[in-house]
């Protein structure tokens, strides 16, 4: 019987988002430049590549964004999104400005999202497409082939997935308390 529950609440972890909690990025408030690397909520974001990227956060606005800039044309601009433990990319906001030029997303396993040029300024919602769950991290990535280009990033959703350590520690603490209770029928 014990057993029986056991695996049932193991299953109940790996299929359920037990344990798990969404994180949003959002480069804090204030009128500050800071340039890269950012750390926020355990998530840190490094150049790559060429880039003067920054957290901007402009006079008279609170809000600050993560601002991916080229140095002139032909840069390749790269900017990495890594965390201390795989996570899942859930959605971000992307908001334009300059010349909106072609980004590329790509994930640790691969798996490339494409932001084509005259995309308006909007979020993007990644939970339904394949590919963009258990990273170690995200590179958002612009080719100087195709020109100069600026992008704001704002708002980055994820959500860190448990390792199985937590997820084998719960169980266990739920089947301890089973059978406490059990113990207590008797």
């Amino acid at each position: 019987m014990i057993f029986r529950f056991a695996i049932l609440v193991w299953a109940l972890c790996l299929t359920t988002d037990f344990l798990k909690a969404d994180i949003i990025v959002d480069f804090g408030i204030g009128a500050t430049v800071q340039n890269l690397p950012y750390a926020e909520d355990g998530f840190t974001f490094t150049n790559q590549q060429g880039t003067n990227s920054s957290v901007i956060g402009t006079p008279g606005n609170t809000e600050r964004y993560l601002n991916l800039s080229g140095t002139g044309a032909g840069s390749n601009i790269a900017v990495r999104l890594s965390g201390s433990s795989l996570f899942n990319l859930n959605s971000l906001d992307v908001e334009g400005f300059g010349p909106f030029r072609d980004w590329t997303f790509v994930a640790s396993n691969g798996t490339v999202f494409n932001v084509a040029s005259g995309t308006p300024a909007q979020a993007y919602n990644f939970t339904s497409l394949p590919g963009w769950t258990n990273l170690s991290h995200v590179d958002f990535v612009h080719s100087g082939a195709l020109a100069n280009a600026n992008i704001r990033l704002d708002n980055i959703n994820v959500t860190v997935v448990p390792e199985p350590a937590s997820l084998f520690f719960a169980a266990s603490v739920l089947l301890v308390a089973k059978r406490c209770r059990f113990r207590r029928r008797k």
